[in-house]
């Protein structure tokens, strides 16, 4: 039989291939069943993030350059520990471009309006 997985908890949990396939069991593995298995852990997710790993590459190719390197080390660690600061660093980039866009906007309007008529 083929091993299934239960993903929960940020973990990947095993069911043995030797428990039963029968609703029942499913349900009380899944409602709070995979905490109480002794022997089994809880395994990491694998994952690849195309970010990281083009941070990684970018890191591997410059790690000579030492200003590159700190700003891609920031950079990795905003965006895997502090998801909800690069959130706010990118919508507050996000205000201030429309703002600059509108200062210059405005700027122009009154450059343009000050013109003298020639007879």
């Amino acid at each position: 039989m083929p091993v299934l997985y239960y993903f929960a908890d940020g973990g990947m949990y095993e069911y043995a291939p030797q428990k039963p396939r029968e609703v029942g069991p499913f349900l009380d593995y899944v409602l709070g069943g995979y905490k109480l298995l002794e022997g089994k852990e809880k395994m990491e997710v694998p994952t690849v993030n195309g970010l990281l790993q083009l941070i990684e590459n970018l890191r591997r190719n410059l790690h000579s350059v030492e200003f590159v390197s700190v700003i891609l080390k920031d950079f990795e660690d905003i965006v895997l520990k502090r998801k909800n600061a690069a959130a706010l660093l990118f919508g507050a980039g996000v205000v201030m471009g429309v703002l600059l866009c509108m200062l210059k906007n405005a700027v122009m309007a009154l450059g343009g309006g000050s013109k003298v008529k020639k007879d």
